[in-house]
């Protein structure tokens, strides 16, 4: 497995590890404000990170499919659930959380579809294509979430 890194794999991994691991240490930063008692809860908390980080890259490595499926995933939840915050709703969360994040994400996929199926082909060691034939699928899915949050804010009550 490890004659499978090529030069791009390395210095993907050291972006991620100097550039995306740095970002997510605001998390502790967070993590912090919202309270940890005493030094060592903290402590104990950036080796769980810091484990959690290393355990991502080994099962991507394993199963890079499945990775990048629940990456999509969780990037459309992000995207979606922090628009959803902003508007102040407490209603449809899941449809207006997936509207707004899949919009994003499927969008830049659809509008950039070859470059980003570049990039999906270092992160999965070529496996992708495969499943490029099936890309209409979550495109069809959008429209149909777009489409109800269309909906809702035509004729929904505003409150």
């Amino acid at each position: 497995m490890l004659a499978d890194l090529t030069i791009l794999n390395i210095i993907s991994f050291l972006l991620i590890f100097f550039i995306g691991l740095p970002h997510g240490s605001f998390d502790g930063a967070v993590a912090s404000l919202v309270g940890f008692k005493t030094k060592m809860q903290f402590i104990q908390f950036l080796f769980y990170y810091i484990l959690l980080f290393f355990a991502v890259i080994v099962f991507w490595f394993y199963f890079p499919i499945i990775s990048l499926l629940i990456f999509i995933l969780m990037t459309t939840v992000h995207f979606g659930l922090c628009d959803w915050s902003s508007l102040k709703i407490k209603r449809y969360k899941f449809s207006i959380t997936f509207s707004y994040g899949m919009t994003v994400i499927f969008g830049i996929i659809f509008f950039n579809e070859k470059e980003s199926f570049e990039i999906f082909k270092y992160l999965t060691n070529d496996n992708i294509y495969y499943f490029q034939q099936f890309i209409i699928i979550p495109y069809f899915i959008t429209l149909l979430f777009l489409s109800y949050y269309l909906y809702l804010c035509t004729y929904e009550k505003k409150t």
